[in-house]
């Protein structure tokens, strides 16, 4: 296994452009649950986004709630505001796994691996969510239910 850990979303995304075939990786929580079995995936090359403080938390503007790419169930279950505004996204969150999956999973990561069990997506779908895809290329923001 290769593990990348950039120190900024600039290097992560030239890492991305550089290197075909790598799994940016956030939570990690459905790659660990699977890594035992999986064997295949440990000659993966990984991009540990953890450290990315650019992409962290639940972010508030004048009309709309932010999640960065890392924000967690738990970072929505915690904020009083996302609780009132968009209460069926913090029921949503509560109703993913446990305590644990909850404070390390990320809303981003249920998307992006396309479970049919994506718990979280629905109900962004629901308050019509858009999604932000960033490469070295530039960003573009894309309706979820188009993603």
């Amino acid at each position: 296994m290769n593990l990348h850990h950039p120190a900024t979303l600039p290097e992560a995304l030239a890492i991305l452009a550089g290197e075909p075939g790598v799994v940016p990786m956030a939570g990690g929580t459905d790659l660990l649950v699977h890594w035992p079995t999986r064997t295949a995936e440990h000659d993966k090359s990984y991009l540990d986004l953890s450290g990315l403080d650019a992409l962290r938390g639940v972010h508030w503007s004048d009309e709309e709630l932010h999640l960065g790419a890392l924000a967690t169930y738990w970072d929505v279950i915690a904020d009083e505001q996302a609780t009132r505004e968009l209460p069926l996204l913090a029921q949503a969150a509560r109703l993913v796994g446990a305590i644990q999956i909850q404070a390390r999973g990320t809303w981003a990561g249920n998307i992006v691996n396309a479970s049919p069990a994506a718990d979280g997506v629905p109900v962004l779908m629901a308050y019509d969510a858009r999604v932000v895809l960033q490469s070295v290329r530039g960003r573009e923001e894309i309706a979820l239910a188009d993603f």
